[in-house]
C-alpha cells in the first residue's frame, strides 16, 4: 500500500473519530429523560434566607410553590402545564442539564447556596453547591431560573 493511501486512510479514520465524538457529546447534552414532571430550585444565604421554588405535576394538574421565611413569601397556586414546558426549555438552553450529579464539598461553604432537582419520567438531574463552588454554566442557569420564577411570581 502506498504511503499516500495510508495517510488518507489515517486522515479519514481520525476525521470519523472526531465527528463521532462531537455527535456523542451533542447527544449527551440533550434531554433523553422524556417528560418533565417537577422542578425544585432553592437559592439564598444563611443571612437572608433561602427562596425555594417548586413546580410539580400531580395527575393532570400542575402546581407552583414558592417560599422564603425572611421575605414572608408563601405561595401555592395551580398553574398551566406550559410552566413545566418553559422550565424544560430553560434547562436545555441554559445547559442546566450539564449540572447532573454536581455536588460541591460542604467544607467550602461560603454561606450562599443553591440546590436544583428536575425529575423526568425516566431519570433526574440533581445539583447543589455554593456560590464559589458550582457547576459549569452555573451563572447562566441560575440567572435564567431566577428571572423566570420572578416573572412567574409577578404574574400571579
Amino acid at each position: 500500500m502506498k504511503t499516500t493511501t495510508k495517510k488518507r486512510i489515517l486522515i479519514i479514520g481520525i476525521t470519523a473519530a472526531i465527528i463521532a465524538t462531537a455527535i456523542g457529546f451533542a447527544i449527551s447534552r440533550q434531554n433523553t429523560y422524556g417528560e418533565l414532571l417537577s422542578v425544585s430550585f432553592y437559592i439564598g444565604s444563611f443571612h437572608d434566607g433561602y427562596t425555594t421554588y417548586r413546580v410539580e405535576k400531580r395527575g393532570d394538574e400542575v402546581f407552583f410553590e414558592a417560599g422564603n421565611k425572611t421575605l414572608e413569601l408563601d405561595i401555592y397556586e395551580k398553574v398551566n402545564q406550559d410552566i413545566l414546558d418553559d422550565l424544560n426549555t430553560i434547562i436545555q438552553e441554559s445547559n442546566i442539564i450539564t449540572w447532573r450529579d454536581y455536588n460541591s464539598d460542604d467544607e467550602v461553604s461560603d454561606g450562599h447556596g443553591f440546590g436544583f432537582t428536575a425529575i423526568y419520567k425516566i431519570g433526574k438531574i440533581e445539583a447543589s453547591g455554593w456560590y464559589n463552588m458550582h457547576p459549569k454554566e452555573y451563572k447562566e442557569g441560575v440567572l435564567a431560573l431566577k428571572d423566570y420564577f420572578e416573572r412567574l411570581l409577578a404574574g400571579l
